[in-house]
């Protein structure tokens, strides 16, 4: 659990908060539930992917003659972003069958107002989509689920879910949207469902405390991931691998990579996926976003030692995220530039525990497969 020191002295526990994917569901749930219910429900249970239930609460429900619209306030514990305090919005409209009950019906998820629209490649959602993540995606399909479940003689036929944030456009200016080019809005986000606290003291004390423990239990070899995809991928690569040899370093690579050798223990096995694996191969101890963007140029030096081709070269200068590059790299088939990319950040791990101990190092694409790994 995540803490903070104030300035009396004493510890503070963090909150946590929810993301706009939650918040997206809980709201299409609460619509759901006052058109098929006849309720305006104070709170409502929502899913998270990881297998928890989470109660939200409801601003609001307004039922209209299409449909209802219920709205939730964004709260991000104490982690707040620009989006903390947001409204986020589910408009619900229903369509009827004329089955027995249990009848299939469609989901169609879509934005509304203050909803970013995907304009370019090299995201988790393709151009001209909305800017709606996979996960929050699920996890409306989860609400709809749950809800109609409950209604064992429902004959509806389709179901239309439009996620609406009012003051999106404003807030979408404080976030990189823009540059990444989703315009009109903010994203609909969340991997997990929870806004972790972050402190940066904080952090470094879990790590801290993880490597002591591991160690102290008899652990010789650390499994380092960055986060809870990378942590899932790594156990289904070792299972029987005991719970304590497995450490989420998050963005403090260096800071981990140092104690992991004054632990001593005998192996560091490191996961990441590209992006990580970019910013390391930079040099930078620190990955986190405030620290420094993803060089690119550094994708194209490495690829220029490749080929001379200057439509590949043009297509990754104009490579929109780090996702976008190695897009473009699988498309060409350049995977040496990747095995570079992995051989630079194999060092700066080595450089990081002067070589004292034995580091492995999987590079992961998006789907879990390894797409470079090396010693």
């Amino acid at each position: 659990m995540a803490t903070k020191i104030n300035k009396s002295g004493s510890r503070k526990v963090l909150r946590w908060g929810y993301t706009t994917g939650t918040c997206a569901a809980a709201a299409t749930r609460a619509a759901l539930e006052a058109i098929l219910k006849g309720t305006t429900p104070k709170t409502v249970p929502v899913r998270l992917p990881g297998g928890r239930t989470i109660s939200i609460p409801i601003k609001g429900v307004e039922v209209t003659g299409a449909g209802a619209i219920a709205a939730v306030v964004k709260d991000g514990g104490d982690d707040p972003d620009c989006t903390h305090g947001a409204e986020i919005q589910s408009k619900v409209v229903l369509f009827h069958g004329s089955g027995d009950g249990h009848q299939q019906y469609t989901l169609n998820i879509k934005g509304g107002k203050g909803v970013g629209m995907v304009t370019r490649p090299g995201l988790a959602i393709e151009p001209g989509q909305w800017a709606i993540n996979p996960v929050p995606r699920n996890m409306i399909h989860w609400a709809v689920e749950d809800v109609l479940g409950s209604q064992p003689d429902h004959q509806i036929s389709r179901v239309d879910v439009e996620i609406r944030v009012p003051r999106g456009e404003e807030l979408a200016a404080q976030t990189l949207n823009p540059r990444l080019g989703i315009v009109g809005g903010i994203s609909i986000l969340g991997t997990t469902g929870l806004v972790k606290p972050f402190s940066h003291g904080a952090y470094r004390a879990t790590i801290y405390t993880a490597l002591k423990v591991a160690r102290a239990n008899g652990i010789r070899e650390m499994h380092l991931v960055t986060g809870s995809t990378t942590d899932a991928f790594a156990r289904s690569m070792n299972p029987g691998v005991p719970e304590l040899a497995f450490c989420q370093m998050a963005d403090y690579v260096k800071f981990t990579m140092e104690w992991v050798a004054k632990f001593s223990f005998s192996w560091a096995h490191v996961y990441t996926f590209w992006g990580k694996a970019v910013k390391i191969a930079q040099g930078l101890p620190q990955t986190h976003a405030s620290q420094g963007e993803v060089d690119l140029g550094l994708i194209c030096e490495m690829a220029l030692k490749e080929t001379k081709d200057p439509a590949v070269l043009k297509e990754l200068r104009s490579a929109n995220t780090a996702r976008h590059s190695l897009d473009i790299l699988k498309k060409y088939g350049l995977s040496c530039v990747i095995g570079y990319i992995g051989d630079l950040a194999l060092h700066y791990l080595k450089v990081y525990t002067k070589n004292s101990i034995n580091i492995t190092y999987k590079l992961l694409d998006f789907d879990g497969t390894i797409l470079w790994q090396g010693v």
